[in-house]
């Protein structure tokens, strides 16, 4: 039987919004949802925390005091932010980035969502250049050219297309820059020799190894690893740009955890998984000289 609430709209759609809490949980079907005791949501509760995060950095426990809602409930959404990066098509990431100083609540992580820089959608479309420096490789290894506007209207465009960015305001950017470019498996792509540039970009998007821990210490890093070693270059032509941001993402933290931890057996896997990347990636422009 189909119930209604105060406003017309079906408790079922409520529920399949996640608009509802009910004794403290998020409900999830109607076997959860006790009718004498309930509260509808504005809007789904995931989308009221990606709106809190975007506003500066909270905890589990301030979200949960917010809502009124379990911890484990709010572990759960901020779980698949950090996991599968789905924000990343909207330009931000979803990062940890410290800990709540207050007394007795100084082992509790802040979590935020970060707008990806201005600087890197332009520069470092794939964030591989900054995460696992593969500007070093493209100044050794890869043909640079100067930027032909003409060539690179097709991926820019699509790029101010997805993340609202003026079209105009990024060839302006390309020309005062001098920028170069470097062909990659998506066409060209620009490029910066400044290496402070995606520096200050990899520290923007950076987290702290003693936070990065809490993706990777119950990793299987076996089975992490062969997932990247199963890439190849038809499965890369079918990856959206954003599918090999949440790559570049994951192996930039793997990296970072076991540099951290002194895991040399499992980092060197790593790097030379960051390097077949970059050659997946790039080959057309080594294949080139």
């Amino acid at each position: 039987m189909e119930h209604t609430d105060r406003d017309g709209i079906s408790i079922e759609q409520l529920i399949e919004e996640l608009r509802i809490i009910s004794n403290h949980r998020i409900v999830k079907s109607v076997s959860e949802w006790d009718p004498s005791s309930y509260r509808i949501l504005d809007e789904p509760i995931d989308s009221l925390i990606i709106s809190d995060l975007m506003s500066g950095p909270w905890t589990r426990f301030e979200l949960a005091d917010k809502y009124g809602l379990e911890k484990k409930d709010i572990d759960d959404i901020l779980y698949m932010l950090i996991r599968y990066q789905d924000l990343l098509e909207y330009g931000y990431l979803a990062r940890r980035v410290g800990w709540d100083e207050r007394p007795g609540y100084r082992t509790s992580v802040r979590y935020t969502i970060k707008s990806v820089p201005f600087e890197a959608r332009i520069y470092d479309p794939f964030l591989g250049c900054s995460l696992l420096n593969w500007n070093s490789l493209i100044l050794s290894e890869s043909k640079l050219t100067v930027v032909d506007m003409e060539k690179f209207t097709p991926i820019i465009q699509h790029l101010c297309e997805v993340w609202q960015m003026p079209f105009g305001v990024v060839l302006d950017r390309l020309e005062k820059k001098d920028t170069l470019c470097v062909q990659s498996i998506f066409g060209l792509i620009p490029f910066s020799e400044d290496r402070t540039l995606y520096e200050n970009i990899r520290h923007s998007l950076d987290e702290d190894p003693e936070l990065v821990q809490y993706s990777y210490f119950r990793l299987n890093f076996k089975n992490f690893i062969n997932d990247y070693r199963a890439l190849n270059r038809r499965d890369i032509a079918f990856m959206s740009i954003f599918d090999i941001q949440r790559y570049v993402i994951k192996l930039h933290d793997a990296i970072t955890y076991c540099m951290y931890f002194d895991n040399t057996k499992i980092l060197k896997k790593l790097f030379t998984q960051g390097a077949r990347l970059f050659n997946l990636l790039f080959s057309t422009s080594m294949s080139g000289q």
